[in-house]
């Protein structure tokens, strides 16, 4: 019995129990705070008034739900019902993609900070998905593409933020 005891970690270190496939992920933006230097950074009161735009599709043409900043003095809380501005990374958001199927949702974000006239359209994004190369399989992103005003970007998934300029 003890043997067999002994040896079950052995045993079992084969095993694939719970196999993880990945299907999603976060891509953080940043608001640039840069007013002095290139001019092209925002100011607070500029960024209390922004607000995101979810669309149901690619083109920006079915809304699903419009998030609007928390009042001043509101508690912080983990909740999708706000569009909250971190403080850390300074003056960053998070955005989420999933994919399911050949789809990913949701469809495209506009970002909109009214008072400094800027709105930023994130659309058509999509995960690429790759195997994990050992025995037990799952899958986890590889890549994440979308077009921020038009322009691709094509990056592996990281916590380095996009800076949003003027």
């Amino acid at each position: 019995m003890l043997l067999l005891v002994g040896a079950s970690p052995w045993l079992l270190a084969g095993c694939c129990w719970d196999v993880f496939s990945e299907n999603s992920t976060s891509v953080t933006f940043r608001f640039s705070a840069d007013t002095l230097g290139t001019g092209s950074g925002f100011r607070r009161e500029e960024l209390r008034s922004a607000y995101l735009v979810r669309y149901l599709d690619a083109d920006l043409t079915l809304p699903g739900d419009t998030l609007r900043q928390p009042a001043p003095g509101t508690p912080p809380t983990v909740s999708t019902s706000y569009f909250q501005i971190l403080a850390v990374p300074v003056n960053s958001f998070g955005l989420y993609f999933q994919k399911s199927g050949s789809a990913v949702y949701p469809g495209s974000f506009r970002v909109v900070v009214p008072t400094s006239q800027r709105s930023f359209d994130i659309r058509q994004p999509d995960l690429e998905l790759a195997e994990h190369d050992d025995r037990c399989g799952g899958q986890y992103v590889r890549r994440v593409r979308f077009t921020l005003n038009g322009e691709l970007i094509d990056r592996e998934p990281t916590t380095t933020p996009i800076v949003l300029s003027k």
